[in-house]
């Protein structure tokens, strides 16, 4: 599936700067945020990351959860809590290894990286023509 780079405000047809994003749906447990998330693909992600405040809203109980560090690609290092979600994305369902975390840009909630992400898809950037595709 053909998808188009878009700005921050979803759009694509525009002066501002556009990335890679994906409308994606998350789903945990019973849980699911029916307003889909447009999440940021991010080849230099080594994992895939979300907004500690998209886990609360999906009920998730972080009390418990041992933080893990990742460290970003300018070398800063956050925290973040570490669950498998299901995303609902591009026509398929897939279970992935998701880290929540407070210290997340508030412009990208969710970074879709190798690991849960890349590793379930066959993934196409041409920039030039400002798509991306997915199958």
């Amino acid at each position: 599936m053909i998808y188009q780079y878009l700005d921050l405000q979803g759009n694509f047809d525009t002066k501002f700067a556009t990335y890679p994003l994906i409308p994606t749906l998350l789903l945990y447990k019973h849980q699911l945020i029916k307003t889909p998330i447009r999440g940021l693909i991010d080849s230099s992600a080594q994992h895939c990351y979300c907004n500690m405040i998209i886990g609360e809203y999906l009920r998730i109980n972080f009390k418990n959860k041992k933080p893990i560090v990742s460290t970003a690609a300018n070398g800063t290092k956050f925290k973040g809590f570490i669950e498998m979600i299901t995303l609902l994305v591009s026509g398929k369902r897939i279970e992935i290894p998701l880290i929540f975390s407070s210290e997340m840009n508030p412009n990208f909630p969710l970074v879709l990286g190798q690991e849960g992400f890349f590793s379930n898809f066959e993934i196409c950037f041409n920039k030039v023509k400002n798509e991306f595709s997915l199958s």
